[in-house]
């Protein structure tokens, strides 16, 4: 069924990284890290940004298209622990 929906413009194009995409997901992240915790959720930043920022001081010359990157950029932003503390998500 899925396939035989139109596909919304734009969505097939590659991501552009400029600082205006780049604040806006920051925002974004943001945002959903605020709503996780308003909910009684303990968020840990886990993501892609983070373990780029280490790996850019430690000297890294990391580059951002090869097969390893892309495995790095598909990984979950966040991990959150619920409000019992007895069960994970990956955000």
């Amino acid at each position: 069924m899925a396939h035989c929906l139109p596909s919304p413009s734009g969505m097939n194009k590659p991501t552009q990284y400029t600082p205006e995409n780049m604040i806006k997901g920051r925002i974004a992240e943001a945002i959903i890290e605020e709503l996780l915790k308003a909910s009684g959720n303990a968020v840990y930043r886990f993501g892609y940004e983070s373990i780029l920022q280490n790996l850019v001081q430690r000297g890294s010359n990391f580059d951002r298209r090869n097969k390893n990157a892309h495995q790095v950029k598909s990984i979950p932003d966040f991990v959150v622990l619920n409000s019992e503390g007895n069960n994970f998500f990956l955000v």
